[in-house]
């Protein structure tokens, strides 16, 4: 196994969203939403970050070419 495997450079406040073919182990798609958050209100932070989710999955499936 590599002991030089490093996870790519995510900005803080960014969702990354990665699906992987199971049968290929293959990813199939990738989509990010960024979004900046208020620590002190927790409750509009989650609202935030449902509407990101959700506009993030419009994107999928992807469009075939």
């Amino acid at each position: 196994m590599p002991t030089n495997l490093m996870a790519p450079y995510v900005p803080e406040g960014t969702l990354v969203l990665t699906l992987v073919d199971r049968a290929s182990n293959k990813v199939v798609w990738t989509g990010t939403a960024t979004e900046k958050l208020d620590i002190e209100n927790k409750q509009k932070s989650l609202e935030r970050i449902d509407k990101a989710v959700v506009k993030l999955l419009k994107q999928f499936p992807p469009h075939k070419k």
